[in-house]
């Protein structure tokens, strides 16, 4: 199912050991003193590195929350979001100095209008039992005063102009809440037919509400475009039919229904980590263009809707399908070609990564070289140079609010070997939230932040 997709948002950081460090024997280090640490998260442990020295300290049995983006929001709040390795995410908003305001486990944040929060939970399909879905308006000023809307689902368009560039969507979506059907225990059609929409405003209230009863039971909906007054949207049956509705944009009333055999036919715009299911379409006065698939004739034709009284018309325009195609494809290009750099280190070694492989020289003689190509990120950055150990992660292609978080490559920087990170599993780099010289972390097993200076003086771990 389709239910929304949200521009980059979730983040936060991992885990409190305040059992493992005692407060009063720690080193003292300040946040801004922490320049040459790299931290690692494992699937069972944290792990933690002195670049200068190699001095490992590690931490067993903290099942650390991935960070992936912090946000700072009005009136001195900050959004800090994670996701853990079984993709559970959560998220918490903090005040100027760190003290938790609010919590949600299972929910996914997204800012929209003026500052409002709009939280998503959705809960797995198992055993054929369908997903729990919820939603949460939150203003960040009042937390506590979150409006609460089970079995509800966030619709944003999934409709692009293929001829314009893509931008992420910030606008308020549209709510849809169903009725789960007797007995909630049909995993294809767990919803009733009726259906209640509710559009929000830029402040996070209700605009308006109204209600749709579809010609069958549907497993999906999507909000395929929003414009011109009117909202259109794409109620599936099953593989091959199900219904288009075009509702009132300042009303929600229902101008036009009607059962088809065309599904709309979405497009992976750029892939390679930053890929989005779209639907191309143009707009040609007060009709709507886009690719649809004729599940009769079993081709691809091109959709004609008429977003002012309705009525849909399947035409063939070959030429214009293959310009969406090759609007919306991209070639995938190996990310060394793309982020070829070079760096000149503190020692005066010139650190540089071309093509397919990273070297080190020093006075225009090589002292090393290794291949070494990202497996996964868009990006291979140098994020840290210590006297013993260079770091090295594979960054996805937007740059999120914590930095460097990815995987990772730790370095020997006078041979160029891979050193081995002591945590179980594949590690991730990652770096702690700082509140002035406070570093902030997160555990899944208590949830709660906390100081954490990680090098006792004893080196313990």
């Amino acid at each position: 199912m389709r239910i929304w997709q949200f521009p980059v948002f979730l983040a936060a950081l991992l885990a409190a050991v305040a059992c493992c460090v005692e407060p009063g024997r720690a080193t003292g280090r300040t946040g801004a003193e922490f320049a040459d640490i790299a931290w690692f998260a494992g699937s069972n442990e944290l792990a933690v590195v002195d670049l200068d020295t190699g001095e490992w300290s590690t931490y067993k049995h903290r099942a650390p929350l991935v960070p992936y983006a912090h946000r700072q929001l009005a009136a001195g709040v900050t959004l800090v979001s994670w996701i853990d390795r079984s993709l559970r995410c959560g998220f918490l908003l903090l005040d100027e100095k760190g003290r938790v305001l609010y919590r949600r486990d299972g929910y996914a944040a997204y800012e929209f209008g003026e500052g409002v929060l709009l939280a998503l939970r959705m809960g797995e399909a198992l055993e054929n039992q369908p997903s729990e879905y919820a939603v949460e308006i939150v203003d960040p000023a009042a937390p506590g005063d979150a409006r609460r809307y089970k079995n509800t689902i966030p619709l944003t368009p999934t409709g692009r102009d293929w001829r314009a560039p893509l931008e992420s969507e910030s606008r308020p979506p549209l709510l849809m809440t169903y009725e789960s059907r007797a007995g909630g225990a049909d995993y294809l059609y767990p919803w009733a037919r009726l259906l209640k929409f509710r559009a929000l405003a830029e402040d996070g209230s209700v605009a308006w509400t109204s209600e749709v009863t579809t010609g069958r039971l549907v497993t999906s909906l999507e909000l395929l475009y929003t414009g011109q007054g009117i909202h259109l949207l794409y109620a599936q049956y099953d593989y091959g039919s199900g219904e288009y509705l075009l509702l009132d944009g300042a009303s929600g009333e229902l101008i036009w229904q009607s059962p088809q055999f065309a599904m709309p036919a979405t497009k992976t715009k750029y892939p390679y980590l930053n890929f989005l299911d779209i639907l191309p379409h143009e707009e040609r006065g007060k009709v709507l263009r886009f690719p649809a698939y004729d599940s009769r004739e079993r081709i691809m034709k091109v959709a004609e809707v008429n977003l002012q009284e309705g009525g849909i018309e399947l035409v063939e325009d070959n030429p214009w399908l293959a310009k969406i195609s090759q609007a919306c494809g991209s070639v995938q290009t190996a990310p060394s070609g793309v982020g070829t750099w070079s760096e000149v280190l503190d020692g005066g070694e010139t650190l540089a990564l071309r093509r397919e492989a990273l070297h080190m020289s020093r006075a225009a003689a090589e002292v090393w070289s290794r291949s070494l190509v990202p497996e996964f990120g868009e990006r291979l950055e140098l994020v840290a140079v210590g006297d013993k150990l260079l770091l090295l992660v594979e960054l996805p292609g937007r740059v999120t609010g914590l930095g460097a978080q990815g995987i990772p490559h730790l370095l020997d920087r006078q041979a160029g070997k891979e050193v081995r990170i002591p945590v179980e599993g594949e590690p991730t780099a990652f770096r702690p939230l700082a509140y002035g010289e406070q570093l902030f972390l997160l555990t899944s097993d208590d949830a709660q932040l906390v100081r954490w200076h990680p090098f006792a003086d004893d080196g313990a771990s």
